[in-house]
């Protein structure tokens, strides 16, 4: 049924075949996926009077599982009480760096990441502004990814 609606979606060519992928797993996310669909549950008949087969219309009841199966996954790694403690050798930078986890909200920025890469990837932009760190969760879906095979290591190859 996924694959039915999914080409549904219009997929625009000008667009790399990864954007209209991770669209329809944001909408299934989101909890879209069946918007696309023509006609509401209860719409048995067209205008015309023709029958409305059920695999063109939308649920009765939308329930975000797979949203929720997402955020209970994300809470165990990044919630306040799951989140990493820094561990360094020298207790001044595990200070400093603990503060700045702290000031920059990180365990938030993680914990939204974490929940839209869930869907295929994510790139967190860091940002300094007057001495302060911020972090800014991006969306990738109209980021497409160029790889730069010279600096691939070989196989073999060790890197660093």
């Amino acid at each position: 049924m996924y694959d039915t609606i999914r080409d549904l979606i219009a997929r625009d060519p000008d667009y790399p075949r990864r954007t209209w992928i991770l669209d329809t797993l944001s909408r299934v996310l989101d909890g879209q996926l069946y918007d696309v669909l023509p006609y509401d549950f209860h719409e048995e008949r067209t205008p015309a009077g023709e029958y409305v087969p059920l695999r063109k219309r939308r649920p009765s009841v939308k329930y975000p599982l797979c949203r929720v199966v997402v955020e209970d996954s994300v809470s165990l790694l990044f919630s306040e009480g799951h989140f990493p403690t820094i561990d360094c050798p020298d207790r001044v930078t595990q200070g400093a760096l603990g503060l700045v986890v702290r000031d920059a909200r990180l365990n938030l920025a993680m914990t939204d990441a974490a929940i839209r890469g869930s869907v295929g990837s994510v790139a967190i932009l860091l940002k300094v502004l007057k001495g302060r760190i911020f972090f800014q969760v991006l969306d990738t879906k109209y980021m497409d990814p160029v790889w730069d095979l010279r600096w691939t290591p070989s196989v073999g190859q060790e890197s660093g």
